[in-house]
């Protein structure tokens, strides 16, 4: 076979595997975020029984440190432990429900903005110590239930309150 035969088969075939990637990609989904308003923000958490841990991790913007705590259900007993501290016991129970009944329901009441830039102007930086270094501003207050096999529930991360009210916080 001659160089330029060759030069066509394989221009042939990156063809066929071009034609064959479009065809097969996944369907692009469409977001409005405009719609999103009024929805409940975790729609697929309807019930604060389901959540078998629950944990806080908050930024020390000063000293550049996160402060996790974590509470969760023993697998064997069934009771509430500290993990970090050997299982020492937690009466936790109620104050758990509690906590996940508050945003079991929780609504959209709009969103703030589309840009990940902003996210530091709303103060809903997630709490990472991979990603965190002193003196990053901007920082939320990162909340989150699991389920028993460890999948999330609900995570949310709270930011700063939205100006002119009392009761609201932006949240990512």
């Amino acid at each position: 076979m001659n160089e330029g035969i060759k030069t066509l088969v394989y221009l042939g075939v990156a063809g066929l595997v071009a034609i064959l990637a479009i065809v097969s990609r996944p369907p692009v989904e469409k977001f409005n975020v405009g719609e999103q308003a009024g929805k409940f923000l975790f729609e697929k958490f309807d019930d604060a029984a389901k959540a078998d841990s629950m944990e806080i991790v908050k930024y020390d913007e000063a000293l550049g440190t996160l402060e996790e705590f974590r509470v969760a259900r023993d697998k064997a007993s069934g009771a509430w432990t500290l993990p970090k501290y050997s299982g020492y016991p937690a009466d936790a129970e109620s104050r758990i429900r509690d906590a996940a009944l508050l945003l079991v329901e929780l609504l959209i009441l709009g969103i703030a903005s589309e840009v990940a830039g902003d996210h530091r102007m709303f103060g809903v930086i997630e709490p990472d110590k991979d990603k965190l270094k002193v003196g990053d501003e901007g920082v939320g207050l990162l909340v989150r239930f699991e389920d028993g096999k460890g999948q999330d529930l609900a995570s949310l991360i709270i930011g700063k309150k939205v100006k002119g009210t009392e009761d609201q916080r932006f949240v990512r």
